[in-house]
């Protein structure tokens, strides 16, 4: 299964954004594709927008089912919450700070959707990682807030503007992890679980009686709640000065466990540079992802599900 898409209707400029999401294949059962994404153009207070993205990987039995209600509860906890938000003075956008503190409520509010819809999602014994971007204008330059729960992942990549006529293999480009998969391997992340009473395994997984998952934070799996697995995203803003052209990236695992964030950035300049849209830049490193997965036959013979979601900025490619 594939599934691409480009544009964000009402942007007040071009918004050039690519994304790919293909299943991944389980040779022990069938193989659903637990993976969405989504992309819109939301209210940042009283007289600003924003353009939010995100992508959510499922997990447990019927993981996509959470994914697929997130894709709707996301957009609108964030639309809520991002709209209330006070401007520091008239036509300015808010704070940074407001703006991450209404993140994570949306992730709290979309978590309590799953919950109420339980019957719907199963999501007290499934759940998804989930990572949000918002771009939005603050006087010269772009800011990039990320909120994220769980191991989806936000890359971005820079170079300066002076450097653009280089070859994009050529080193102008620099990767930038944004954020950290939420893992046992974090001291803090286990010390909590810990505390709750979860039991981590040898390889990091976290476990409350038969249930376990490989994350600390997640949307959903509400049956290890009690043990230490939350919902409330890290998240944290980025700047992208007017000096700089820059790659926003969200994957989910099936991309981060095979591909490193240099190529990740690299495969998608690469691309670009040689005339791809950006969607068919994203179809481009999920298709390179896959063929990692394929590359540990027969060793590894499972192919996890795939997700890229691509945006170029500033709003356009190549940079006017």
């Amino acid at each position: 299964l594939s599934r691409a898409a480009a544009g964000v209707e009402g942007w007040p400029a071009p918004v050039d954004l690519g994304a790919a999401c293909v299943g991944g294949s389980d040779p022990d059962r069938a193989k659903v594709n637990q993976d969405c994404f989504f992309a819109a153009t939301l209210p940042l207070g009283a007289s600003s927008q924003c353009l939010a993205a995100g992508v959510m990987d499922g997990h447990g039995k019927k993981g996509q089912l959470v994914s697929q209600a997130l894709q709707n509860f996301l957009p609108r906890r964030l639309s809520e919450e991002l709209g209330r938000l006070p401007s520091a003075a008239a036509a300015a956008p808010p704070a940074a700070g407001a703006v991450e503190e209404a993140l994570v409520r949306a992730f709290c509010a979309a978590d309590a959707d799953l919950a109420a819809e339980v019957a719907v999602t199963d999501a007290r014994r499934s759940g998804a990682a989930c990572v949000v971007a918002l771009v939005w204008q603050h006087g010269d330059s772009l800011k990039v807030s990320v909120a994220n729960a769980g191991d989806c992942r936000a890359v971005l990549g820079r170079r300066r503007l002076q450097d653009a006529s280089s070859p994009s293999g050529g080193g102008a480009w620099a990767a930038e992890a944004l954020l950290r998969p939420s893992t046992v391997r974090i001291p803090g992340e286990r010390a909590r679980v810990e505390a709750a009473g979860g039991r981590v395994d040898a390889s990091g997984n976290v476990w409350a009686g038969p249930f376990g998952v490989a994350m600390t934070r997640a949307l959903g799996d509400h049956v290890l709640r009690p043990y230490g697995v939350i919902c409330e995203p890290e998240v944290a803003t980025y700047s992208v000065t007017s000096d700089h052209q820059a790659l926003l990236l969200l994957v989910s695992d099936g991309v981060s466990d095979v591909l490193s964030d240099s190529d990740v950035v690299h495969l998608v300049a690469v691309s670009l540079a040689s005339g791809a849209s950006p969607p068919g830049a994203a179809q481009a490193l999920v298709a390179r992802a896959r063929e990692r997965w394929q590359d540990g036959l027969p060793i590894e013979v499972r192919i996890d599900d795939a997700t890229a979601l691509l945006l170029p900025l500033p709003l356009h490619w190549p940079l006017l």
